[in-house]
């Protein structure tokens, strides 16, 4: 019998994700189980703010529930703390294919990430779940340098802490 190959899963791939994203001073943890009010749920990437909260749903292509999944955390409220951006992001499936030890090189390397960045319109008419009340990006094809550049320019439209970040992109 032939044995197959190990194929990369998710979790491992967010994993590696994250910490790529902290080399770009982006303070990302991976596969986090956050409280909810129902309960507690796992998150495939969370970045905290001083107030609110950034979430990365992450999927293997084809990724056909991605844009719901990240969707469907904005206006959540994560360990006490408000979704207002979500980034729904697809992986190439070739991914699947690379063996761990080489994973986190070549996912630096590619430039066929696709991503979008969805952000909560505060509205009193529409409820926090109506898909009307997220402003979506359109997505883009990039690298994981791409996909921070993108996560900080959007941290910074809607952030307070604008002091503090120019600290940190320093």
């Amino acid at each position: 019998m032939r044995r197959r190959p190990p194929r990369t899963v998710e979790p491992t791939l967010n994993v590696h994700l994250a910490r790529l994203l902290r080399q770009q001073h982006l303070l990302v943890e991976a596969e986090r189980r956050v409280s909810v009010a129902s309960g507690s749920i796992q998150i495939d990437g969370f970045l905290y703010r001083d107030t609110d909260a950034i979430v990365i749903e992450a999927e293997f292509e084809p990724a056909i529930s991605v844009r719901a999944d990240a969707q469907s955390r904005l206006g959540e409220t994560l360990d006490g703390k408000k979704v207002t951006l979500a980034v729904a992001l697809v992986y190439p499936d070739q991914l699947r294919a690379v063996p761990d030890s080489a994973l986190e090189g070549e996912l630096a390397r590619r430039s066929d990430l696709r991503f979008s960045v969805g952000e909560l319109r505060e509205s009193h008419t529409l409820l926090v779940t109506d898909p009307r009340n997220a402003r979506w990006t359109a997505e883009t094809t990039g690298g994981v340098r791409d996909l921070a550049d993108l996560l900080w320019d959007k941290w910074t439209e809607s952030s307070s802490d604008r002091e503090e970040l120019t600290q940190l992109s320093t």
